[in-house]
């Protein structure tokens, strides 16, 4: 699996090496069909002399060695190693259910500009647009694509990894952190049976799961914990150890439905859009607005602690009440296919509360929730696997986002996942999938059945 990443194979050639034609559409069919890789293909090197050129990065490296051209080298990503090597700064992940920036949709007809506090901080390492796979549901999707850095793109529609996948030998960022002497701890203010979380983190590599019954007596709204619950739980866990550690959190506050008319009179604000009034928007939007604080309290407390820590936040998905909204106030799109990514755009957060050295506070980046650890782990000097290696060279190169509709391109034009098989960014699409595939079926297809127990299923690439 990792001597395919590091074969002196281009980028073009490497997928001809493995037989690109006998791919099958999607990763769920491979895993389906029971295919395995052998590592005799993955090894072979290309000939044809037109398409690779030894002494052009571009061309004949494998995709790690040209990380280490392009990134590995420069004095910034030095930088940051020595420092992260003597840091060990904790990892915060927070996947915030249904955070997201509806004032995509034109405003909301001029009636509502987003998170307030979110929008208009500048103080994080990076921000900006995140596109995720989920709409208005599977969460466990978007916190797959980001603990292992794969893609839904790859895995057919209606697909969840934590309900069908056996997950310990997949690579994550807990296992990751692990390996360096991080401590590992997961939580989800619910049900820890919720998408197969109890099974999944195990897996992992987490070292405990906190779930509903360890927040005891805990702010809630709408009889769901808060955002800020989760987050002092989290200033508890960093208080009680000073070894490095990374957390997971995957809140709950803002959870669909949004019918429950069960919070505060002053905390909701009234939305009339084009003479309708719209109470179950209004209700997501006071959510939002909770959050908001929320996190500017959370990240106000971060940057006091004694201890390095670095926070990535982002949204899973738009609300399940967004898109409507799309299709009546936004008619003037290029393609149904930008139309459609619009509510497939949630936001996300990196911040630390020390000087990275190298990096530069207020980048503005959009991306897709696949490369968000590949991304982070480049700024603040974390190890990287020769998969996130390859995914920032894929973004150097020009596929600068990834989810299940499509890829987008260096110019930020959007090309459909089934249908486009011309072009470099096309190209690119088409090696990432192999990279995936061998990463989590390289050695067969590891699955799970509702009771947790677990099988392999072995074939050959035809």
């Amino acid at each position: 699996m990792k001597e395919f990443i590091n074969t002196n194979v281009s980028r073009r050639s490497f997928i001809s090496a493995v037989g690109a034609a006998g791919m099958l559409a999607t990763l769920s069919a491979c895993g389906a069909g029971g295919i395995k890789k052998s590592a005799g293909a993955a090894t072979a090197k290309y000939t044809n002399t037109k398409k690779a050129v030894a002494s052009s990065p571009d061309s004949s490296a494998s995709y790690a060695e040209q990380y280490a051209h392009i990134f590995g080298n420069t004095k910034a990503r030095k930088a940051a190693e020595k420092q992260f090597d003597e840091l060990k700064p904790s990892v915060i992940v927070v996947m915030n259910e249904s955070f997201s920036d509806l004032s995509l949709f034109n405003e909301l007809d001029g009636t509502y500009r987003g998170p307030e506090w979110f929008n208009s901080f500048e103080g994080g390492l990076a921000k900006g647009k995140l596109y995720v796979s989920p709409y208005g549901g599977g969460t466990c999707n978007s916190e797959w694509e980001m603990l292992t850095g794969c893609s839904m793109a790859f895995m057919g529609s209606g697909v969840y990894p934590y309900m069908v996948y056996d997950m310990s030998r997949v690579n994550n960022l807990a296992r990751q952190l692990k390996s360096i002497g991080y401590k590992t701890s997961a939580m989800h203010p619910n049900l820890a049976t919720n998408w197969n979380r109890h099974i999944v983190y195990p897996a992992f590599g987490y070292d405990q799961f906190l779930s509903e019954p360890d927040f005891g007596v805990a702010e809630r709204y709408r009889n769901l914990i808060s955002d800020t619950a989760t987050y002092d739980k989290i200033l508890e866990l960093l208080a009680a150890d000073e070894a490095p550690q990374t957390i997971l959190d995957i809140t709950m506050q803002n959870h669909g439905g949004y019918k429950t008319n069960a919070l505060p009179a002053n905390l909701v604000k009234q939305h009339t859009i084009k003479g309708v009034d719209h109470p179950n928007l209004d209700e997501y939007l006071a959510l939002m607005d909770i959050s908001d604080k929320a996190l500017q309290e959370f990240i106000d407390k971060l940057s006091k602690l004694k201890r390095p820590v670095v926070l990535v936040l982002f949204g899973d998905h738009q609300p399940a009440l967004a898109a409507p909204y799309n299709d009546a106030l936004v008619t003037d799109d290029s393609s149904e296919l930008v139309h459609q990514q619009r509510a497939h755009t949630t936001s996300y957060l990196m911040y630390a509360n020390y000087d990275v050295a190298g990096a530069k506070t207020g980048t503005v980046l959009d991306t897709s929730t696949n490369f968000l650890i590949a991304n982070l782990a480049q700024l603040i000097g974390m190890p990287l696997s020769d998969l996130q290696k390859a995914q920032l060279v894929m973004q150097y190169q020009g596929m600068h986002a990834i989810n299940m509709l499509g890829f987008q391109d260096s110019v930020g034009g959007w090309h459909d996942i089934k249908n486009n098989k011309e072009g470099d960014t096309a190209q690119l699409c088409q090696d990432l999938q192999t990279l995936q595939y061998l990463e989590l079926f390289g050695d067969g297809v590891h699955y799970q059945v509702g009771s947790g127990k677990t099988g392999t299923i072995t074939g050959r690439l035809q």
